[in-house]
């Protein structure tokens, strides 16, 4: 018995197996199947980077508010945050937006 690796999730499973214990796509041959299951993996990825970008944006907004929330200065605490939380977010921001930017390249 010799293990084989799943086209879609890229586990390893039996070479006797009918179809992946992990995904559910069949081993059978069907070529529109596999596609479909394709397909799918490349929405989720897809989706799930946007997801990171509009995460990363609501932190950088986060931090603008926390910065300039109630007109008098902020301590040095809340400066620190503020620019912390703005750093991180946009750099997150712009890492997602290059992931998203290589995944839609590497699906062409």
């Amino acid at each position: 018995m010799a293990l084989v690796n799943c086209p879609v999730c890229n586990k390893r499973n039996s070479d006797k197996a009918q179809e992946c214990r992990y995904c559910g796509v069949s081993f059978s041959g069907d070529s529109a199947s596999l596609e479909r299951w394709r397909r799918i993996e490349r929405i989720k990825k897809q989706a799930s980077l946007t997801t990171h970008g509009f995460a990363a944006v609501t932190l950088v907004v986060a931090a603008m508010t926390l910065y300039f929330w109630g007109g008098d200065k902020p301590s040095s605490g809340e400066q620190i945050s503020a620019f912390t939380m703005g750093i991180v977010g946009a750099l997150w921001y712009v890492i997602s937006r290059i992931r998203l930017f290589l995944h839609k390249r590497e699906n062409k």
